[in-house]
């Protein structure tokens, strides 16, 4: 039969045999070959980000500590919270010759599982003297965090005097 066909016949079906086994070679190997070396570059993409992933892990649990070092300052307990407030400020107010005003004001406000209770402190006295208690609350003394600090002026009818007055916020965090 082969002797029959002419060679353009012959070359017709070597060239669709030679496409057959072609396209049967890349089903069978190379597009496996293909997807693979496609999967792995991605896997080895994967890799090379996440390679330094426990250094990573181990800087954020470090940062993640000093935050809470930093913040567990501004904790307190609810049941002590009022008198260790009282006591700092009335203690201070009384070395430094301020006037306790107005007696601590609490706001308390809900934020996730923890309660900020925030204090309204009002002084009365000279800038210098106000100025040393509100160092000593600010650094010296674990009341809290000074959340503002506003001056004022206002005349005493009474004395018949300006006189200064420092309004503190003090925030706390309860849990």
């Amino acid at each position: 039969m082969s002797n029959q066909l002419t060679y353009q016949q012959k070359n017709k079906y070597l060239l669709f045999g030679g496409l057959a086994s072609l396209i049967l070679v890349y089903l069978l190997a190379v597009k496996n070959t293909l997807t693979l070396y496609q999967e792995n570059q991605k896997l080895e993409a994967f890799v090379s980000i996440n390679k330094n992933s426990q250094q990573k892990v181990e800087d954020l649990k470090q940062r993640s500590e000093q935050i809470n070092a930093q913040v567990k300052k501004y904790f307190v307990d609810s049941i002590t919270h009022d008198e260790n407030l009282i006591k700092a400020v009335s203690e201070l107010c009384q070395s430094e010759n301020v006037l306790l005003k107005e007696m601590p004001i609490i706001e308390k406000n809900k934020q996730g599982n923890y309660y900020i209770y925030t204090n309204r402190v009002m002084l009365e006295g000279g800038y210098h003297n106000l100025l040393k208690v509100l160092y000593q609350l600010e650094n010296k003394q674990n009341v809290g965090r000074i959340a503002s600090v506003q001056y004022k002026t206002y005349t005493d009818h009474k004395k018949k005097k300006e006189v200064l007055m420092l309004l503190l916020y003090i925030q706390t965090i309860i849990n």
